[in-house]
């Protein structure tokens, strides 16, 4: 149909709660080892409640988290599928005129909406230690 306009819908957040649980337990898990070895030194590098300050304990998570979003948006988004999908069903991007950048302009506003999903769950997350 000539003229006729569509939308591709894509996620804010392509990971879900994935990046916040594999943050927590990546914080987790050098205290949980701390409990099985009697090292002085141990309990100083652990993440828990009681050890180390609030504030480097959250720039870990909010790094961890942002980490995370980006690994499971590599991992989970492949452009050259997705551009192969596309011509398959005859849509484009109006500014893009070849497939490949298609898949490039697809990967840049994704990189983008990534960063800002990892952003507002950090921030969701951060605020719920709070």
């Amino acid at each position: 149909m000539g003229g006729q306009s569509s939308h591709l819908p894509l996620k804010i957040n392509m990971s879900g709660v994935i990046p916040p649980i594999f943050a927590s337990s990546i914080m987790m898990f050098p205290s949980t080892i701390a409990a099985f070895v009697d090292v002085p030194w141990v309990p100083g590098v652990c993440f828990d409640d009681d050890a180390g300050p609030l504030a480097l304990q959250s720039i870990f998570f909010v790094a961890f988290i942002i980490f995370f979003c980006y690994f499971y948006y590599g991992c989970d988004f492949q452009s050259g599928r997705c551009g192969r999908e596309r011509q398959k069903s005859t849509a484009a991007i109006s500014r893009c005129t070849s497939r490949q950048a298609n898949c490039e302009y697809l990967d840049t506003v994704l990189g983008r909406l990534t960063f800002a999903g990892a952003i507002y769950i950090a921030a969701i997350c951060v605020l719920r230690q709070c």
